[in-house]
């Protein structure tokens, strides 16, 4: 029986040693974010709440009115981050 004592102990170690590459991946909305697109999706919800924040103004300048959004990379869909899923993820306040 002393054999199972140690055996137990050992792979619940090793179990929780091995999903840390999976803890690693970052959720925004419903997608698996990798770190090197990490950056990218900061970049997308401080556009969205610039975006959110023109919206909110009376007058634009027509020149102001490029999108910002960062080119889509790796497999981020940014059309459907929306500003609650930034906010939920803590990308922004």
């Amino acid at each position: 029986m002393p054999k199972f004592a140690l055996v137990s102990p050992v792979a619940l170690a090793l179990g929780l040693a091995l999903t840390g590459a999976a803890a690693a991946q970052n959720m925004i909305g419903t997608q698996d974010v990798t770190d090197a697109d990490w950056s990218a999706v900061q970049e997308h919800c401080d556009q969205l709440v610039a975006d959110e924040v023109t919206a909110g103004m009376e007058e634009t300048d027509a020149d102001d009115n490029d999108s910002g959004h960062p080119v889509i990379t790796g497999n981020v869909d940014f059309d459907a981050i929306t500003l609650e899923d930034c906010r939920a993820a803590g990308l922004v306040s």
